[in-house]
């Protein structure tokens, strides 16, 4: 068993901060909330979509990153503009480059945009803060912001205190073994 039994109710416009070390359940807690991974036992109930992404993931490789953004932008909210996207994440400079060519903190940038211009129910970023430098820290706290101006509920999962965030959090949770072990 991944994880121990858990009820999790999470609200439109919300933030969710989930931590512990590896090996802890946070990617199978994210995967499952995301639609990604059935519960063995219980159930999952979501309104509305759901979108899991791991940091620096959301792009195809050989896709150019505005590409990508334009993409996003088409499946996503009728709220999401292309050049809002850019500017929210500091794509700017990057727009015409292929994604295998960035940096991660780029590419981790990239996952962001992704996610602002789908503006899903609920998304579940997994590390989002791996390979961002503080401007990138800067970028991740505006996209959440938006994101919950717009009725997202946003779950993020970290192994460390992500800058920023927690003062902003709604509910702080930490797993140790696939269990529960302590909220704020």
């Amino acid at each position: 068993m991944a994880l121990a039994p858990l009820s999790l109710r999470l609200g439109r416009s919300t933030l969710t901060l989930v931590h512990g070390v590896n090996g802890s359940g946070k990617t199978t807690l994210l995967r499952v909330l995301g639609g990604l991974l059935t519960p063995s036992s219980g159930t999952r109930v979501g309104h509305g979509a759901a979108l899991y992404l791991r940091s620096g993931d959301g792009a195809r490789r050989a896709q150019r990153v505005d590409q990508a953004v334009r993409f996003a932008v088409c499946l996503g909210s009728p709220l999401a503009r292309v050049e809002d996207v850019v500017r929210a994440t500091g794509l700017e400079t990057v727009m015409g480059r292929r994604v295998a060519t960035l940096s991660s903190g780029q590419r981790a940038r990239v996952t962001l945009a992704v996610g602002l211009a789908v503006s899903p129910a609920l998304l579940c970023l997994d590390e989002p803060a791996a390979h961002l430098d503080e401007e990138g820290i800067g970028f991740l706290r505006q996209v959440v912001d938006l994101l919950r101006e717009r009725g997202s509920a946003v779950v993020v999962a970290s192994q460390t205190a992500t800058s920023g965030l927690l003062a902003g959090a709604d509910a702080c949770l930490v797993l140790d073994g696939g269990r529960l072990v302590g909220r704020a």
